[in-house]
């Protein structure tokens, strides 16, 4: 018997199968030695081979079937380095499925198991998967400690340089940026970036290096993301994977987009365009050779046919491709003197409008992430330190109580504004009940105040989308605080109104009105987002505004907008 736990015979046969390039041949390979095999230790460690060619395949029902049975096998038997290593693989491959929930129990299960037998290399591996499965599904603060526990057990071994512990702090630093801990994530970027350049790993230092690129445009450090992501995209482009080349093609566009070098970010995209064209293109023709491939092996009889029909049908795509080209390269010729400059300032304005929808985003997050903060943070801090103070009225002397009350006036006053603060950055009526609750809300707050009432009808029932209804939600909140603050107005209308795939908003006032031609001149940034997100939307706005006579907003937007 062998060091790995099976005969020298089949651990000789397995290797030889490892050689096989073609996944399916390999498959197909492993069944006929499992036939052949009587020993049923043997057909564990098969299984696990198998387990790992049906995922290459996206076979995941068969990979599913045969861990399960090796999981009731190994455990009946007493196996548990089996028992541990058949957990992973179904929690691997409920990981490519894209279940990553259901991946976390098996990972547990494995990581109980090394635990036990003091499988210290499957318990790390399976930590880093448990680890990253958690930061998938954003949950961030149960991802740290998995991933924090991998790179121990493997830094306790010697091992906390291979390229496995560097891979494992990629993802936990890529954990540390997603909830907001840039300045861990930085520092372990930075780290990965310098190892990865000294044992040369170009792959390793190309994701770290975009990663980074990411931190430093969120902060506005734009030069320093340029020059990460060119020079990830440099290392790129002597690699082989064209997925990776795109990705780091796209990046790098985002980042010229962002400091105004929007000619040298079109370039890119085009790059990226015809990158994806050519991956569609090999994709299709692996799919044709697998369907050819299955077909000779069923109809052998009528492969010379099928060689002629190929044959003849080749000749005449590559005849009507030669004819396609010449038609379409006059016509391009032609087209392209004339479009041009309009296609080039079109292009120029979409990637304006991509930079602008991620800043808008990026805002509404952060305004979501602080609200949540000054609710749950400086909210329960006040609330505690009220109740501290409040426990001091019957322990202080009379002549204190005054302060002691002055004091819990004080606290009661900041825990409303906290809660004022809060609600003006992102309204809960928004995230919980969608966009006509959190308009009934910003309706209500205002006809509450004395002078100032608004009428508000809408056949709205539910809501819109997420992005939707907070892009609405502030538009209409810009519009309304324009009509109130700057035009005095005393009475508001507003409708929303659905009507198919469309929605349409009329805002009337009896302000003092203004010349709407002014707008196109105006320096203030109220109007201007709210024609920036309108445009993002591809929607139509129109005022119309007399002085004295006050204001009428039309919006209309397309709800099936991609």
């Amino acid at each position: 018997m062998s060091v790995c736990g099976y005969s020298q015979s089949l651990q000789y046969q397995l290797k030889k199968i490892d050689t096989i390039i073609n996944d399916n041949a390999a498959l197909n390979s492993l069944n006929t030695l499992l036939q052949n095999t009587r020993n049923h230790k043997d057909k564990l460690y098969i299984n696990l081979k198998v387990i790992g060619r049906a995922n290459q395949l996206q076979k995941y029902t068969l990979a599913t079937t045969i861990g399960n049975e090796g999981i009731i096998l190994a455990h009946k038997n007493g196996l548990d380095s089996l028992e541990a290593v058949f957990n992973k693989l179904i929690g691997v491959t409920n990981y490519y499925m894209d279940r990553k929930k259901a991946a976390v129990p098996y990972f547990e299960k494995a990581i109980a198991i090394a635990k036990k037998n003091n499988l210290w290399e499957l318990e790390a591996s399976c930590q880093n998967n448990l680890g990253a499965a958690l930061a998938d599904v954003q949950e961030y603060n149960q991802a740290e400690p998995h991933l924090l526990k991998s790179i121990e057990i493997m830094t306790e071994h010697s091992i906390g340089d291979s390229q496995v512990a560097l891979r494992t702090l990629r993802v936990l630093a890529r954990v540390y940026s997603e909830c907001g801990k840039e300045n861990k994530a930085e520092s372990i970027y930075l780290t990965l970036i310098k190892k990865s350049k000294a044992i040369k790993d170009t792959s390793l230092l190309c994701d770290n290096l975009i990663f980074y690129s990411e931190i430093l445009s969120r902060r506005g450090e734009l030069d320093k993301a340029v020059a990460m992501s060119k020079e990830a995209l440099a290392f790129r482009r002597k690699q082989k994977s064209i997925h990776d080349l795109q990705g780091a093609l796209n990046i790098h566009a985002i980042n010229l987009a962002l400091v105004g070098r929007h000619e040298e970010a079109y370039v890119l995209e085009k790059e990226r365009a015809l990158l994806m064209r050519t991956i569609f293109a090999k994709d299709l023709e692996k799919e044709i050779s697998e369907v050819e491939v299955k077909y000779k092996t069923t109809e052998l009889m009528q492969e010379k046919v099928l060689a002629e029909l190929k044959t003849k049908k080749q000749k005449q795509i590559y005849l009507f491709s030669i004819l396609g080209i010449f038609i379409i390269a006059g016509s391009a010729f032609y087209l392209w003197t004339q479009r041009k400059k309009s296609r080039h300032l079109k292009e120029l304005a979409e990637i304006e409008k991509l930079r602008f929808k991620s800043v808008i985003e990026a805002e509404e997050n952060e305004r979501a992430r602080i609200a949540q903060e000054l609710h749950d943070g400086l909210g329960q801090l006040l609330s505690t330190a009220r109740l501290n103070v409040a426990g001091l009225e019957d322990a202080v002397s009379v002549e204190d109580k005054v302060g002691v009350e002055r004091s819990l006036k004080l606290i009661d006053e900041a825990c409303v504004e906290v809660r004022s603060i809060s609600h003006n950055m992102m309204p809960s009526a928004l995230i919980r009940l969608g966009l006509v609750p959190a308009i009934n809300e910003l309706v209500s707050n205002v006809n509450s105040v004395k002078g100032i009432k608004i009428d508000f009808e809408t056949n709205v029932e539910s809501s819109l989308g997420k992005s939707l209804d907070i892009t609405i939600y502030r538009v209409v909140q810009e519009i309304l605080n324009n009509m109130i603050r700057h035009a005095k107005a005393s009475n508001i209308n507003m409708s929303i109104e659905k009507t198919g795939d469309n929605l349409k908003i009329t805002m009337k006032d009896d302000g003092i009105g203004f010349n709407s031609e002014e707008l196109k001149n105006s320096k203030g940034i109220g109007w201007k987002n709210i024609f920036s997100r309108i445009s993002m939307l591809d929607g139509d706005i129109r005022l119309e505004s007399e002085l004295q006579k006050g204001t009428i907003v039309f919006i209309n937007l397309k709800l099936n907008h991609g």
